[in-house]
């Protein structure tokens, strides 16, 4: 595999199209062998944004800020990480009105 070095040094503005289209022949190397191309199992950048969001669930970053990271239009998208935020973010609410 040649290494892509040009992902990170580039003087074209990052755009999402730019990365896709360095990064997904590392992907497809790394990751997506014997795959076809509408696997559902295929790795791809996406991965990358539930990767973040639910790290940030479970180091107990609200949802309201991961909604904002992630620059989702409804709070229903973000709702997909609350299972893996800490139990005491939770705990917290209910004694708000105890």
């Amino acid at each position: 595999m040649k290494p892509h070095y040009k992902v990170l040094y580039t003087t074209q503005d990052l755009t999402y199209a730019t990365l896709l289209y360095h990064m997904r022949p590392v992907y497809d190397e790394l990751f997506n062998e014997g795959l076809k191309k509408h696997d559902r199992y295929r790795f791809s950048i996406h991965n990358l944004r539930h990767t973040v969001a639910s790290n940030l669930a479970i180091q107990g970053v609200s949802l309201l800020k991961i909604k904002q990271i992630l620059n989702h239009k409804s709070i229903q998208s973000t709702l997909i990480y609350s299972k893996l935020q800490n139990k005491d973010t939770f705990s917290d609410l209910d004694n708000l009105y105890s």
